[in-house]
């Protein structure tokens, strides 16, 4: 049986006003609800790498054109952006690595026991990372470009 109610809810708190930014991280999101919505199902064990596998790249995707506008713009703390980008990619191929290393000792794992905990573990992960990273770490950046915007306007 799968969860129908999604674990991470687009606010408007988490809104950038950046709309490119905002489809994105909302991509990211669906991406771990998904994963949400697998558990009690019984190929949870197949999907639970097809899922760490689409937050690593689309999350990729995202940093790169994140960072690239920061770059554009000047953004003074672009390189500790970048290093906690690295550390997420880095914990979702560590949590990768982890769940193949669990598949190779229990390889008829049952869904109660290994499986659905590991998803909730990556569930809790992804969620605790993106709301704190877009709350907290994307807001900087947002301050940062509105008063680059604001510069901008009075100049005129």
């Amino acid at each position: 049986m799968s969860n129908e109610q999604p674990y991470i809810v687009w606010t408007e708190e988490l809104k950038t006003d950046f709309p490119t930014i905002d489809n994105q991280h909302k991509k990211i999101i669906d991406i771990a609800n998904n994963l949400h919505s697998s558990l009690g199902i019984d190929n949870l064990q197949e999907l639970i790498p097809i899922h760490l596998s689409q937050l690593k790249c689309y999350s990729s995707v995202h940093f790169r054109f994140e960072e690239k506008i920061l770059q554009n713009h000047n953004y003074f703390l672009l390189n500790e952006h970048e290093c906690l980008h690295d550390a997420y990619v880095g914990e979702l191929i560590k949590l990768e690595k982890n769940f193949s290393e669990l598949e190779k000792r229990f390889p008829n794992l049952p869904l109660y026991e290994e499986v659905e905990p590991f998803a909730w573990e990556v569930i809790k992960f992804v969620s605790q990372w993106w709301l704190h990273h877009i709350l907290v770490e994307d807001k900087k950046y947002m301050d940062f470009l509105q008063k680059l915007a604001d510069t901008y306007d009075s100049d005129s």
